[in-house]
Parts: C-alpha cells; sequence; structure tokens
C-alpha cells in the first residue's frame, strides 16, 4: 500500500472517530500529551555558555520552541517526529550578573510549557583608563573611563578632591575636580574603584603640584605719635615666617612667628618717646623658603620739649645747708644763679643747691634759673634767715590711719607763724592757724572712705621763712564679715533667715546658678535676708552665697541646704481663705508640693487655673460678675497625691451695690 493511501485512510478513521465521538459521549476523546512539566528549568553555570539538549516526548507533531531573548540564548528543534529534540545554545555572559531568558514551548491542543533558563555571570572585572591624574596647584578638573561589567564604587579619603559620578555601572567616564592648593607642599591620595560585590577594585593615583610660595604683608609703614601706643598690619602667607624689630628697645612685635595658613594680625608696641628727635626702625618679615624679604618702616614722631623743676621754692636757715632740686626734661638744660652766696652742683635729673652761712640778721633772697631750648624757663624763689632767728616744725612729715585721728604739730620760732594747707587738703582740720609765738597746732585727719592712699602738704611760714609738711594718710584696710559662716539650713517646708554683714566698703552678694530659683536674697546695708520656698524634690537640695566687696581677692562663701520631705505635702501661701468685690476679679497664690495635685471648686462662678499641677505652681482664681443683691460663697479644695487630708481655701464674694 501506497503511504497516501494509508495516510487517506488514517485520516478516514480519524474523522469518523472525531464524528462518533460526537454522538456517542460515552466513548472518551484522545488526550495529545507532553512529557515535560509546566515549568521547567535549565542553568548554565558558567559565563562562558554552552549547548545543552532537552529531550521532547508528545504525542502530536504540532508543537514550537521560542526563546524570550536570542541576542544571547538560541533555540533549535527537531520536529521530524511526535518526539524530539530542543537544543539550547547559551552565548558567553560579559556581565558580572546572572542572566535570565524563557524558553516557550506551545502547540495545538497541548497546555504551554515554559523552561527557566539561566547563565552564570562572569568574574567582577574593573579597569580605569588612566591610573594617574597630575593636577596644577591651582585646581582644575580631569577625567577617566571605568571600565566594567558590574556596579562600582569610588572612595575618597580626601576632602580637596571631589568626584563626579561617584559611583556608576559598567563604562563610564568620571570627572575629577580638586580645589587649589595653598599648601608649599606637593598632596596626593589614591581614588579607589570597587565593584560592589568587592571581587575587583582598580586605584587612580592623584598629585597635586605645591602651591607657589606667597608672603605678603598688608602695610609699607606704620606711623606713630610720640605717645605710647600700638597698630597693627596682616600678614598673610602660605609658608611659615617670622618677625623681627630693627630696634625692640623701643619697638616690640606679637607674635613673631606663625605657621602660615590664614592671614594673622601682627601687632607693633611703641614706648613713649621721650626725646625731641624723630625716631625710626624697620620690622622685617622673612618667609620660609624664600630669598627676598618683606619690611615696614615704622616712624615715631618727636616729642614737645618739656622743663620742669621741683621744688619751686626754697628754704634755708642762716647755717651754711644743701638742698636737692629735681629736674624732669627731655632736653639739655642749664641752671644759672642771681647771687654768689648760691652755688649750684649738677647732675643728670637734678642739681644741688647749697646756700653759703648768712652772717646777717635779715634774711636774703635770691633766684634759680633753668633753661633749655625752645622752653619756657623755670625759676626757683630761695629764702635765707638771717642770722639769730629761731624756726623749726617738729615733726617734718605726718602719717594718719584711715580712722579719724588727730596729731600735734610743734612750731618752735621766734615770730609769729601761719600755716595753710595746700588745695587738696579738705579733709584736715587745723587749729589754730597762726599764733605770735612758739606752740603747737593740731592736725586732725577725718576718716579716709577710700582704699587708697591720700596725700596734702602743710606750709608753715615764720619771719620770711617757711617749712613743709608733707602729710599721709593710708586708705582703709577693706573688711568683709559674714555671719554665720555656718551652712545655712533650711526646713523642706521652706522659710526666712537673716545673715549679719561687718564691711567698710561696698559688697553685693548673689546665689549660686544652681539655687537661685529656689532662693531669694534681700540685701540691705549691714544684713541680708534669705527666703528658701519649699522643696519639692524628693533630695536635699545645696546652693551658696557668695559675697564680694571692693578690695577683697576672695570672696565670701556660704554654703545653703534644704532638707527634704520623707512623704507628700501641699503648702500655700495665702491665707485659708480670700476675698473679692461684687465685680469681676482674679487673685493668685503660690501652691508647693512634693506630689501630684488636683483643685476643684464647689460653685460655678468661682474658676481655678490651673486645676492640676505639681511642685511650685501659681494658682489664680476668678470671681465672675455678682449682679444679685446677697453675698455670696464658695470654697476651693486640693487634694494631693498620697495626702490623706485636702486643703480649703473659703471664698467670700460682696453683694452687687
Amino acid at each position: 500500500m501506497k503511504y497516501g493511501d494509508s495516510a487517506q485512510r488514517l485520516a478516514s478513521l480519524l474523522v469518523l472517530g472525531l464524528l462518533w465521538a460526537g454522538c456517542e459521549p460515552d466513548i472518551k476523546k484522545i488526550e495529545i500529551t507532553m512529557n515535560l512539566p509546566v515549568n521547567s528549568s535549565l542553568s548554565f553555570d558558567e559565563s562562558t555558555g554552552g549547548v545543552k539538549t532537552v529531550s521532547v516526548k508528545t504525542n502530536t507533531l504540532s508543537w514550537n520552541a521560542v526563546s524570550s531573548d536570542p541576542s544571547w540564548l538560541k533555540v533549535m528543534q527537531d520536529k521530524n517526529s511526535n518526539d524530539g529534540e530542543i537544543t539550547v545554545t547559551a552565548g558567553r555572559n560579559t556581565s558580572s550578573k546572572k542572566q535570565e531568558a524563557t524558553i516557550t514551548i506551545t502547540g495545538k491542543g497541548i497546555e504551554k510549557r515554559t523552561i527557566q533558563v539561566s547563565i552564570a555571570g562572569a568574574p567582577q572585572t574593573i579597569h580605569v583608563s588612566d591610573p594617574a591624574l597630575v593636577f596644577e596647584a591651582s585646581g582644575q578638573s580631569l577625567s577617566f573611563t571605568v571600565e566594567s561589567n558590574t556596579d562600582w564604587e569610588i572612595s575618597c579619603d580626601t576632602t580637596w578632591l571631589k568626584v563626579t559620578p561617584a559611583r556608576g555601572s559598567n563604562r563610564h567616564e568620571v570627572t575629577v575636580t580638586a580645589e587649589a592648593n595653598k599648601d608649599v607642599k606637593e598632596r596626593e591620595t589614591d581614588l579607589i574603584v570597587r565593584s560592589t560585590g568587592g571581587q575587583a577594585q582598580a586605584h587612580v593615583q592623584v598629585k597635586q603640584a605645591a602651591a607657589d610660595l606667597l608672603l605678603h604683608v598688608s602695610k609699607p609703614s606704620l606711623n606713630f605719635s610720640s605717645s605710647a601706643g600700638h597698630d597693627t598690619f596682616i600678614i598673610t602667607s602660605n609658608t611659615g615666617w617670622d618677625v623681627t624689630s630693627e630696634d625692640p628697645s623701643w619697638l616690640t612685635v606679637s607674635p613673631a612667628k606663625g605657621s602660615g595658613g590664614e592671614p594673622v594680625t601682627i601687632t607693633a608696641t611703641v614706648t613713649a618717646n621721650n626725646s625731641t628727635t624723630e625716631r625710626k626702625a624697620n620690622i622685617t618679615v622673612r618667609g620660609n623658603g624664600m630669598a627676598t624679604t618683606q619690611t615696614i618702616v615704622v616712624t615715631q614722631q618727636a616729642a614737645t620739649a618739656a622743663l620742669n623743676v621741683s621744688p619751686t621754692t626754697l628754704t634755708f636757715s642762716a647755717s651754711r645747708a644743701t638742698q636737692t632740686v629735681t629736674v624732669t626734661s627731655n632736653i639739655d638744660w642749664t641752671v644759672g644763679v642771681s647771687h654768689s652766696w648760691l652755688s649750684i652742683a649738677q647732675s643728670k635729673g637734678s642739681f644741688a643747691v647749697t646756700a653759703e652761712a648768712h652772717t646777717g640778721t635779715t634774711e636774703r633772697k635770691a633766684t634759680i634759673t633753668v633753661r633749655g631750648t625752645g622752653v619756657t624757663a623755670k625759676t626757683i624763689e630761695v629764702t635765707q634767715s638771717g642770722v639769730g632767728q629761731i624756726f623749726d616744725v617738729s615733726p617734718a612729715s605726718l602719717t594718719f590711719s584711715a580712722e579719724r585721728e588727730t596729731k600735734t604739730l610743734t612750731i618752735t620760732t621766734s615770730s609769729s607763724w601761719t600755716i595753710s594747707s595746700s588745695s587738696n587738703s579738705s579733709w584736715l582740720i587745723i587749729n589754730p592757724l597762726s599764733s605770735s609765738s612758739s606752740g603747737g597746732t593740731s592736725v586732725t585727719a577725718e576718716p579716709n572712705p577710700t582704699l587708697t592712699d591720700r596725700f596734702a602738704t602743710l606750709t608753715v611760714r615764720s619771719g620770711g621763712a617757711s617749712k613743709q609738711i608733707n602729710v599721709t594718710q593710708k586708705g582703709i584696710i577693706p573688711k568683709l564679715e559674714v555671719s554665720p559662716l555656718t551652712p545655712l539650713t533650711f526646713p523642706y517646708q521652706g522659710n526666712t533667715q537673716t545673715l549679719s554683714v561687718s564691711s567698710n566698703i561696698k559688697w553685693s552678694v548673689e546665689s549660686s546658678s544652681n539655687s537661685a530659683t529656689w532662693l531669694t536674697v534681700s540685701q540691705a546695708s549691714d544684713k541680708v535676708t534669705v527666703t528658701a520656698i519649699a522643696n519639692h524634690l524628693a533630695n536635699t537640695r545645696n546652693g551658696t552665697l557668695t559675697f564680694r566687696g571692693e578690695g577683697i581677692t576672695s570672696p565670701v562663701i556660704v554654703a545653703v541646704v534644704q532638707n527634704y520631705a520623707s512623704s507628700p505635702f501641699l503648702f500655700i501661701t495665702e491665707p485659708p481663705s480670700l476675698s473679692y468685690s461684687a465685680s469681676e476679679e482674679t487673685k493668685s497664690f503660690m501652691v508647693s508640693s512634693n506630689t501630684t495635685w488636683t483643685v476643684k471648686s464647689n460653685v460655678p462662678w468661682l474658676i481655678v487655673s490651673p486645676t492640676e499641677g505639681s511642685n511650685v505652681n501659681e494658682v489664680t482664681v476668678r470671681a465672675r460678675i455678682n449682679s444679685t443683691a446677697l453675698v455670696r460663697t464658695g470654697k476651693i479644695t486640693f487634694s494631693g497625691t498620697g495626702i490623706s487630708k485636702e486643703t480649703e481655701i473659703i471664698i467670700t464674694q460682696q453683694r452687687a451695690p
């Protein structure tokens, strides 16, 4: 039998079978089958790929296999028979990530089958196009390319480089920007490009050239008056430097050294120029490693010519004697006398005046003249007593304590005398101020209320002669005494205690920061009142009172201790009743407690705020207007956690007028 006849006969039989099946529901239909599970899998464990086969057994010729990603997964099938093979070819996977695709098998009359195919990722690789980057000192941007088969990131351990992007995948260009290098040293670092999995990495060495040496001084010169003073200039440098003065005897600089980096302000200080000649000196700034230096020319003006002498009068007895005159001047000076009975011995800063013995009975006078170029001449009047005249004052000086004190001057003379005091001696009382014969005069110094000594001069004149008595009164010795010095101990309820203060100076007192919230200090002239509020804490609290006074080097410190309550308490600072007018009115009081509390009103016309609290609180009670003709009363009641007895405040409001 020919193949065509057989096929035709088989087809006819199938048609008859199908017709029969349609007419006869009791006969089973022919099932089309395939041996593959609904979902199958196939793995290539090497990234190089390869070829694998899948055996297919089915009872139909009409089936087909298709790859979801033919770019790397190709499928060939043998469809010459019901049973066949699928040849699966996986190309090389260059990525480090596993690749996946699906082979779908479909056929007429059969359920769709899928085969999940995967191929392992290739080993992670990273390469950079340029393993070294060299930047100019001024800063710039350079690039390199990352070649990789995976995700990667770049680590940089320095702040002067910016890397963009810092992470990416596969091939990507990276830009590196370097800030300007202000340092005189070359700097370098490494950029490390690592794969996400850490299997591969590459290095880029980065170097940046050093900055050129820089040294800049803000001012070329400084000019000073003749007085002592200071001025500043600024050094800007990127290297170490030092500053020196050409003449440190009158010109100094600070600081004298620096390390470079941020600009530094230099202070140049000059002493007073007492000379009448202008003076100059250079300040030299040197930078480390630099051949050249910077120079600042400093000029100080000459002082104005000055000439002063002390004292301006001299009084001698008839005997030969010598006294000294002090000369304060910044110029050369000379001394001349008007009479030959005076002689001068000049030295630096002073000269000695010698009066020869006077044999006459009347006093004689002379003039000493001190001259200098460019200044007004100074004169000193000299008086010498005649023979036989008696004049003496004892003691030659007076020293008083700071308290009110009286001392006596004894004046011995052969004629009348007077005594006067200098203009700064209002604190001295002298009695008597004159007499016709020898005697004494009392000098009383009023109390000195200051810490500094004060001075005055008394001048006694008799028979044309005079004597000066220097008077000194000491400043007070500062005193600040507090009693008691033992710690102030307050009960937990709080109360008020008093400290006595004995002092002869201005003084102040303050509480420490940790006690300022619970201690109130009130200062009077001789006492301090200390009030502690109730301690709501569960522990003792401590503080200090510090007394300070003018001239007192070490303050006086008094410790403060407040005990605490071991059981709950609640105190109200007001009496147990409040009275209101008929108008709407608000009053307040303080509540102290170491536990939580609540308060409520028994009448609607009283509004309490807050209605609960703890520790120390201010409570306000507002009474609404009373428009009735009756006096009305109410109460508010406090209850505290752990407190067995409630506290009540009775409130009365007057009737409307």
